[in-house]
C-alpha cells in the first residue's frame, strides 16, 4: 500500500489552510461584496467569492488527512494486540479516548483565550446560551453543533468539532468495516456525513 509520507501529509495541510483562508477572507455573501475591490464581477458577484466557494474542499482535505492518519496510527496499535477481542476493544476504547482528549485540550485552549475575547467585543452568554445549561456545556465539549446547531455556540464555525467527534467516536467500527470490505466502509461513511 502506497502511503503518505509525513513530508507529504504536511504538504497537504497547507495548501488545505490556505484554502481555508481564503474561503473565509472571500466568503461568499452578498451583505460582504461592498468591501471587495474586485477585478473581475459576474453577474454582481465578486470573481474571489466565486473562487472561495470552491476553497470549502479544504473540510474535505483535513477530514481525508485526519481519517487517514487515524487509520495508520490505529492499525499499528490493533495488530499489536494479538487477535484477542479484549485487548482489541480495550485498545480501541483507550485509543478513541486519548485522541479525543487531545483533541478537545487543543480545543479548550482556543475556547480559553476566545470566548472572553468575544465577551470583550460585546458577545453576550445569555442571547447565546439563553438560559439552558445545557447548550453551554454542548458547547464546552465541541457538540452543540450536533444538539443545537448554529444558534448555541460562541462561534459558527465550531460546527467542524462536532463531525470529527462523532467520526474519532465511531472511527473503530469503521475499521472494522474496512476490514469486512472497503465498499461498505465508504458507504457508512457517506451516509454517516449526511447525517452531519
Amino acid at each position: 500500500m502506497t502511503c503518505f509520507s509525513k513530508q507529504q501529509t504536511n504538504i497537504a495541510k497547507g495548501i488545505a489552510l490556505l484554502l481555508l483562508i481564503w474561503h473565509h477572507l472571500f466568503y461568499n455573501s452578498p451583505e460582504y461584496y461592498s468591501y471587495f475591490t474586485s477585478l473581475y464581477t459576474y453577474k454582481g458577484i465578486p470573481f474571489e467569492c466565486y473562487i472561495a466557494d470552491f476553497c470549502k474542499v479544504c473540510v474535505a482535505i483535513f477530514l481525508f488527512l485526519s481519517g487517514y492518519g487515524l487509520f495508520i496510527s490505529f492499525r499499528k496499535g490493533i495488530d499489536k494486540a494479538q487477535y484477542k477481542i479484549a485487548k482489541k476493544v480495550e485498545f480501541s476504547l483507550r485509543y478513541v479516548a486519548r485522541r479525543l482528549l487531545k483533541l478537545l485540550s487543543d480545543y479548550w485552549f482556543i475556547y480559553l483565550i476566545f470566548v472572553p475575547l468575544g465577551l470583550l467585543f460585546g458577545r453576550k452568554f445569555y442571547l447565546i446560551y439563553g438560559s439552558s445549561p445545557l447548550a453551554y456545556l454542548a458547547d464546552i465539549f465541541g457538540v452543540s453543533y450536533l444538539f443545537f446547531g448554529y444558534d448555541a455556540t460562541m462561534n459558527v464555525t465550531w460546527w467542524y468539532m462536532s463531525i470529527v467527534i462523532v467520526y474519532y467516536i465511531i472511527f473503530p467500527i469503521l475499521y472494522k468495516l474496512e476490514k469486512i470490505g472497503r465498499i461498505v466502509a465508504v458507504d457508512f461513511s457517506v451516509f454517516a456525513s449526511f447525517g452531519s
